[in-house]
């Protein structure tokens, strides 16, 4: 699966949950935030490094882009 049908079909996703919890009960919303604070904690070294990764990655391709529009 290609990054844009990744991305496209977490969107759906999270479209129909926010459906579904905009008739929730407050207990079944404080569930599933208390759920989703969870499994960012337990992911947050995966999540930073991650992040870290494509904060380098456009890092280096403004560079790129810099040094060869500079050379143009």
């Amino acid at each position: 699966m290609t990054d844009n049908l990744y991305l496209q079909d977490i969107g759906k996703k999270a479209k129909t949950a926010s459906k579904q919890l905009s008739v929730a009960s407050s207990e079944v919303k404080n569930k599933a935030l208390e759920a989703m604070a969870q499994a960012l904690t337990q992911n947050a070294e995966t999540i930073i490094d991650e992040n870290k990764k494509d904060l380098w990655i456009k890092f280096r391709n403004s560079i790129n882009k810099l040094f060869f529009t500079t050379i143009i």
